[in-house]
């Protein structure tokens, strides 16, 4: 059960990854605004992250212990949110 809770979360941030990067980017550099950040975010997070955590639990003078450096994260996203333009009433962007 708790999978599936998990699975529908990452199913609302999965669901507007398409639209976002289809607005922001030019037809053009579509495809590779859309697979660089986010396999470099998954290289990094996912692959990385694991490994720096268990890696640094047991230090005792760790400078930033695990669950203070990916609580980091969400404000990341949440500046990068901020940051995109607004392009819900306006044309997709094609280069001719």
């Amino acid at each position: 059960m708790v999978l599936v809770v998990f699975l529908a979360i990452f199913s609302l941030n999965d669901a507007v990854f398409p639209a976002f990067f289809a607005e922001t980017f030019t037809t053009g550099s579509r495809y590779l605004g859309f697979a660089l950040p986010f396999n470099v975010g998954a290289a990094l997070f996912g692959g990385v992250a694991p490994y720096a955590g268990t890696w640094l639990t047991p230090l005792p003078a760790a400078p930033t212990p695990p669950p203070t450096s990916s609580s980091r994260s969400p404000s990341l996203s949440l500046a990068g949110v901020i940051a995109s333009p607004t392009t819900a009433q306006n044309q997709l962007q094609t280069e001719n």
